[in-house]
Formats: C-alpha cells, structure tokens, sequence
C-alpha cells in the first residue's frame, strides 16, 4: 500500500495527513480508529517529537514524518469495504 500511495502523491505537491497520531498515554502511533498503526515508513530521524500527527512528507520521497497538527495539508482517506 505505501508504495501504491507513494507514486499517487508524486502527482501532487505538498504534504498529507495520512491519520495517524501519537498517544502519549500508550507511546505509540495509532490511527483515526484508535488503533495501532498497520504499517510505517519513517524518514531518517523521525518521529523526532515534532508534533503528534502524521504526514507524508514530499522532501523525504514521502515517507512518514511527525508534525504539528493545526498544519493545514491535504490528506489522504481510507476507503473502508462493508
């Protein structure tokens, strides 16, 4: 799936919400359902505490980055299947 979304996003520019977040009471990422990350893919040196949300970053090939989360940025949804 990352790679999937990797080549979608080289056809935009800037930075996406992807969902995820930092739950300091746990220590770990979760996504929007509360739920542990499925997957990761970090930039060199991150997550680096710099915010609690989770981009993919455009000048790190899209890999995942920590920011602030009042940043606004496009995003990216997840399609459910009932």
């Amino acid at each position: 799936m990352n790679d999937y979304l990797k080549n979608k996003l080289k056809q935009f520019s800037g930075d996406h919400w992807i969902g995820g977040l930092w739950i300091s009471k746990t220590g770990i990422w979760n996504n929007t359902k509360g739920e542990l990350m499925a997957w990761s893919d970090w930039a060199d040196d991150e997550p680096n505490s710099s915010g609690v949300c989770v981009q993919m970053y455009q000048y790190q090939r899209f890999r995942f980055d920590d920011d602030k989360c009042e940043k606004k940025k496009k995003f990216i949804c997840m399609k459910i299947d009932d």
